[in-house]
């Protein structure tokens, strides 16, 4: 909706002799709207059985060349002799039938004990507030319609950039994993794998206890899984994945080596193994 901001300084047309239906103080104004000029005919005072004086209040008919409004808004300020003024603002007619005239009947005075009656009214102004027309109801659609569609432009370009960003994210993620993946591949390959034979590998705490496992596996039955048992309750040893690659710490002993675990859920764990297993 367009505001229209033109205001129209009237001046009387006649004096205060009553017309007839008892008003008097009659105006015209033009008001001027971007789709066309609006005319209001009417009087500013009636007449009162308790007020000789009479009582400001606008009466009269806003019309135009064409059926085209909606809506009016207006603001009317009557300044009276005394140089108080009573403001009033009021709407024309609000509704989807457009119209081409339309009565007015306003009430001026809000509290007749301070503002008191009488018509000494010196001058008054009329301002367009606002004109809701055919025409300006059609713009607003097609603004809001252009408005809505340059929303929607914003959010599909907004949640192309925001894929985007995912997808390069994901794409350098998964690079990153490649090249972590890789790198650890290329460190591994510069260590020996730990081939016990077994599904899992005994590192013992120390070159006897590497040593007491071997004779433990060359037992049978029940009493291997006891000895084997044993070795670990007591901290001789622990028990690893097989197939890992090792990290060799120091010079071979005996036939004897102390690796360290480089990978998997036991990496770091360290012990001694027979050098046989190291492939």
């Amino acid at each position: 909706m367009r505001l229209a901001t033109w205001a129209a300084l009237t001046v009387l047309l006649s004096g205060c002799s009553w017309a007839q239906d008892g008003r008097s103080h009659h105006v015209e104004v033009d008001l001027e709207a971007e789709d066309g000029t609006l005319h209001f005919d009417g009087y500013l005072c009636r007449s009162s059985p308790l007020w000789k004086e009479g009582i400001p209040e606008i009466y009269g008919t806003i019309t135009s060349d064409r059926a085209i409004w909606r809506s009016v808004g207006v603001l009317a300020t009557l300044n009276r002799a005394n140089g108080t003024t009573l403001d009033r603002r009021f709407i024309v007619r609000s509704g989807l039938v457009p119209w081409k005239s339309a009565p007015v009947l306003v009430t001026v005075i809000s509290d007749i004990a301070s503002q008191g009656p009488g018509c000494d009214i010196a001058s008054s102004n009329f301002e367009l507030l606002y004109a809701i027309s055919e025409a300006s109801v059609a713009r607003d659609a097609t603004e809001k319609a252009a408005e809505d569609k340059r929303q929607r432009a914003e959010e599909a370009a907004e949640e192309k950039r925001r894929r985007a960003e995912e997808a390069a994210k994901a794409n350098a993620a998964k690079k990153k994993a490649a090249d972590d993946a890789a790198h650890e591949s290329a460190r591994l390959a510069k260590f020996p794998v730990l081939h016990s034979g077994l599904r899992s590998a005994f590192l013992g705490a120390d070159k006897k206890c590497a040593e007491q496992f071997q004779q433990a596996l060359a037992m049978d039955g029940l009493e291997k899984r006891k000895r084997i048992t044993d070795l670990v309750s007591y901290n001789c040893g622990v028990v690893v994945d097989d197939a890992v690659h090792v990290a060799l710490l120091g010079a071979p002993v005996g036939g004897y080596r102390l690796v360290s675990v480089e990978e998997g859920r036991d990496r770091f764990t360290h012990g001694w193994v027979p050098e046989s297993w190291l492939k």
